[in-house]
């Protein structure tokens, strides 16, 4: 193998592992986090004055949170991000059943 081929291939191997993109990836989930979860709680104040149901808005920011605190835990296998998940997972079903029990007016 000469020069180039290993270092071709020492890139490939390190591509999930680049600190610094990862960072940067890290820093833009986060923001995306804070933008989405602002937005919807704006649409939720919203709703609830204007005497609508905010529980479809609810189920989707607690999914968002609990599968991404579920990909973090499988990740690394910490304890809080297992919490976090479930947290998220619980939010997400129980206003996903308001929300469904509402649409069918049950």
């Amino acid at each position: 193998m000469d020069k180039d081929q290993i270092l071709e291939k020492a890139r490939k191997e390190n591509l999930f592992n680049d600190e610094a993109k990862n960072n940067k990836m890290k820093k833009g989930n986060e923001w995306g986090f804070i933008a989405a979860s602002s937005i919807l709680i704006l649409f939720g104040f919203i709703f609830y004055f204007k005497d609508k149901n905010v529980s479809h808005i609810v189920s989707i920011h607690g999914a968002y949170v609990g599968f991404k605190g579920l990909g973090k835990y499988f990740a690394n296998k910490e304890k809080s991000d297992l919490v976090y998940a479930f947290g998220g997972l619980l939010l997400f079903v129980g206003s996903f059943i308001l929300a469904v029990a509402d649409i069918w007016k049950l």
